[in-house]
């Protein structure tokens, strides 16, 4: 008999309880795919208050689970008045997965809007081997930078601009500057 069942059967002989807790972790730990892609559809339909209530669900189970973070954390980075609850959960899930460059998106767009410098150039420094690092270096440069080197910055992040409505956002921190209107 394989080690491993030697142990499995010595801890259900001795222990069941203790065997049966680890069961019902683990099944409840498996639990939440579905209802994540639940609320994932009903994200996609534009019912953002009813997905956010399910990722809330999610979390008070399980308050790690990466997807439910993430996407609660997009959905209230959509109003000013919740983006402090926007910023916990983004952090969370890039804690959990910081290899995600929407999340990180998410954050620099967040950290640029309330003027953290700091959390910003974190941000640049853990990303400077990335694709998009030269993107979000521009708007740095271009939100914090001096006059001159904002509106080269500008130049250059118009000939960038892409479809994706989270890059338009955050350029436009850059163009909202008041001494750049």
């Amino acid at each position: 008999m394989p080690l491993f069942l030697k142990k499995f059967y010595f801890i259900l002989r001795h222990n069941p309880s203790r065997f049966f807790l680890v069961i019902l972790l683990f099944f409840s730990s498996c639990g939440h795919e579905e209802e994540n892609q639940n609320a994932f559809a009903l994200e996609k339909e534009g019912r953002n208050a009813e997905a956010l209530y399910i990722y809330t669900e999610i979390l008070l189970a399980d308050a790690d689970n990466f997807f439910a973070n993430k996407h609660a954390g997009m959905i209230l980075s959509k109003s000013n008045e919740s983006y402090l609850s926007a910023l916990s959960h983004l952090e969370k899930a890039r804690n959990i997965n910081n290899t995600d460059n929407e999340v990180t998106l998410y954050l620099f767009e967040l950290y640029l809007r309330s003027g953290n410098k700091k959390k910003t150039r974190k941000i640049l420094k853990t990303t400077a081997k990335t694709a998009f690092n030269t993107i979000l270096q521009q708007t740095h440069e271009c939100v914090f930078g001096d006059l001159t080197k904002a509106k080269t910055a500008i130049k250059e992040l118009e000939k960038t601009i892409t479809a994706d409505p989270l890059l338009v956002k955050i350029i436009a921190h850059c163009k909202n500057r008041t001494d750049l209107k």
